[in-house]
């Protein structure tokens, strides 16, 4: 901003062309803002609002995908989350004592080799060791169970022969997949919280005595933010699990080294309003539970929930050209680093649902975008007027999303 004399006092505000974004006249000033202005941390009100004024420095894995094994290789990484494949509990565990590899091994020896880490979603209960093997979601049909084991001993045996056979190529599991503690179609969890903690806390137990260092994340809830009427569905559904008792003196939150969040707005018009609630909510949601300011959040899932005119989540659809789907994209994850989350995981990489389709100038844009983000110093994070534009700035670079 820069000041001018004016020799007609008086008090006016106007937006002009370039080189001037915006001019406003008080007294015999007239104060002209330019593009700079929108990356400055106390930017005025009328030009946006600042998101993000302390600068923060960017996990090495911030931006991550959920991919199936057509992705691989095409992508760079961060995080690969494991999820929507022929690879879940009930797959590789088809029969008590029965185990088989069904394509994992390859699958992760592809992901190490394109310079993934490993994120595996321990989810799904085969059908003859669910405690209510009638409970079932529709989306996948009879086959995948959503209720807790009958006997947990059954999870631990998974849980020992996951990792003794593949520990060395993973890095993370994650305990369930959006939990709502229902049989609806859209929940993939018909148990009650506790039950969930028991799990959470058999995964736990029983990863760490074969590798300590791998990671334990849940429980993936989606509708974190407060939607549809003022009801944080999400919300409500982590704060049960983490508060919930595993049945031998500790709580969900005791068995989880990252909390695991989707953060789908679930509007159906992607433009990320709702996101500004995430701060509050998640600083709301560790306090009543008691964990640290600083414990680890992971987005585990975002990206775009909106249907086409045939009933699809289509992403391509709606955003049109590569360039505005990845600016999309870029926005969304900025909204996340203001909400102080530490990883994020795009749902989906090469997908024609909620992704894109093989594209190689998206892959191009992609991988251009993991470079620049991942690991970088974000100084500054402004919306820009009333709009859902940002000026963002990353590596001393200024950008505008």
């Amino acid at each position: 901003m820069y000041s001018v004399p004016n020799p007609t006092p008086g008090n006016y505000k106007s937006y002009l062309d370039q080189p001037f974004l915006y001019s406003e006249l008080v007294g015999v000033n007239e104060n002209r803002y330019t593009a700079d202005d929108l990356f400055n941390t106390s930017i005025p009100s009328f030009l946006g609002t600042n998101l993000l004024s302390t600068p923060t420095i960017l996990d090495s894995c911030f931006l991550s995908m959920h991919s199936k094994p057509a992705g691989l290789g095409r992508a760079l990484g961060g995080w690969i989350r494991v999820h929507d494949t022929n690879m879940t509990w009930k797959d590789l565990n088809p029969a008590s004592g029965v185990f088989v590899d069904n394509g994992l091994g390859a699958y992760l020896t592809a992901a190490k080799a394109a310079g993934f880490k490993t994120l595996i979603m321990i989810v799904a209960t085969p059908v003859w060791a669910a405690s209510r093997p009638g409970e079932y979601n529709s989306g996948y049909g009879a086959s995948y169970g959503i209720s807790e084991p009958s006997n947990l001993s059954y999870l631990s045996a998974y849980i020992t022969w996951l990792l003794t056979t593949y520990g060395s190529q993973i890095d993370a599991l994650e305990t369930w997949n959006e939990p709502k503690y229902d049989t609806t179609g859209g929940s993939y969890f018909s148990g009650t919280p506790s039950a969930l903690a028991a799990m959470a806390k058999t995964v736990y137990q029983t990863a760490k005595a074969i590798k300590p260092s791998i990671i334990i994340m849940g429980p993936g809830t989606t509708g974190m933010m407060m939607i549809n009427g003022g009801t944080t569905y999400g919300y409500g559904w982590t704060n049960s699990f983490l508060s919930a008792a595993d049945g031998s003196g500790g709580f969900g939150k005791n068995w989880i080294d990252v909390l695991s969040i989707h953060t789908y707005t679930h509007d159906g018009n992607l433009d990320n309003r709702f996101m500004a609630n995430l701060p509050a909510l998640l600083a709301q949601l560790k306090s009543a539970n008691s964990l640290p300011a600083n414990f680890p959040v992971w987005a585990t899932e975002f990206g775009a929930l909106k249907f086409n005119a045939t009933g699809d989540k289509d992403f391509e659809l709606i955003h049109g050209t590569p360039e505005a789907r990845m600016r999309w994209i870029i926005r969304y994850a900025l909204w996340h680093v203001v909400s102080n989350i530490d990883v994020v995981v795009f749902y989906a990489y090469s997908s024609a649902s909620m992704g894109w389709k093989s594209d190689s100038v998206m892959d191009d844009l992609w991988n251009q975008w993991v470079s620049i983000i991942n690991g970088a110093t974000v100084t500054c994070i402004n919306r820009i007027g009333k709009s859902e534009a940002l000026a963002a700035t990353i590596n001393g670079t200024n950008y505008i999303f």
